[in-house]
């Protein structure tokens, strides 16, 4: 009984320094500031991240996984941004049987906090929880686009087709500014291809941005057309649900599609 007491005891204070930590921690980091031997703190961050109560990110370091990522966004202005995007998602489902999902940026990283899954067998992953870099990313590159987040540092190389330059960002960029909606093509990931767009606040600033993913060979160039203009008219009108007034104009030139998706 004591020895379970204390193995709880110890997970918890090591779940208690991820959570609390200003910067994600490493492994070493985590060792040495709960003084616990390699062999038990190792143990117990595997058996957190087996209950999805951490996680790793890009760099290996420890992070809130997707069961605290939940609960946190269970309530609050996030339940409500949710809420609201429901009935576009469940359409762009529809209408693409692709997987969609909704994330807001945190730090310099965008995290899903929602998502309705393929209709396919192929490529479905849950990324509710998740967080990925916005310059490689179609939400986190409607971010760069429309609203104020910035990328910092090196800009790392996902895959092959991640861009690293800067200029050649902000040309992409500005060709996202032109037509409403992001595009990451195997960027992220091998084979993974995404369309994103904004969705603003009543301020006018981005508070959230939409995608649709799914493998590359579904989603050839005809049907990423179609579903870029979909997706930028479902994002302004949630946005207009929540009290967003304005209208930009790449926007609003390319939000109207009656046009089915259809499968490739």
């Amino acid at each position: 009984m004591g020895s379970s007491i204390q193995s709880i005891d110890r997970a918890a204070s090591i779940l208690a320094l991820i959570l609390e930590s200003e910067n994600s921690p490493s492994f070493t980091q985590i060792m040495e500031t709960t003084g616990l031997a390699r062999s038990t703190a190792s143990r117990l961050l595997a058996s957190l991240e087996d209950n999805h109560l951490i996680a790793k990110n890009e760099e290996n370091l420890y992070c809130a996984g997707p069961m605290i990522t939940r609960f946190s966004h269970s309530t609050g202005p996030e339940e409500d941004l949710i809420a609201q995007s429901q009935e576009a998602m469940e359409l762009l489902s529809q209408e693409t049987r692709e997987a969609i999902n909704l994330a807001i940026l945190v730090g310099d990283e965008v995290q899903q906090i929602s998502q309705l899954d393929s209709k396919y067998l192929m490529g479905n992953v849950n990324w509710v929880g998740l967080s990925v870099p916005t310059h490689c990313s179609a939400v986190g590159k409607a971010f760069l686009a429309f609203g104020n987040a910035a990328t910092t540092g090196r800009l790392k190389k996902r895959t092959a087709k991640s861009i690293t330059n800067r200029a050649a960002l902000e040309r992409d960029l500005k060709k996202v500014r032109a037509r409403g909606w992001a595009l990451s093509d195997s960027e992220l990931e091998v084979g993974l291809t995404a369309i994103g767009a904004p969705i603003f606040g009543a301020d006018g600033h981005v508070v959230a941005a939409l995608s649709v993913s799914g493998p590359t060979m579904r989603l050839n160039n005809d049907r990423v057309e179609v579903i870029g203009a979909l997706i930028a008219r479902q994002g302004i009108l949630i946005s207009q649900q929540l009290g967003y007034a304005g209208q930009h104009n790449t926007l609003k030139e390319h939000s109207t599609s009656d046009r089915k998706v259809g499968a490739a």
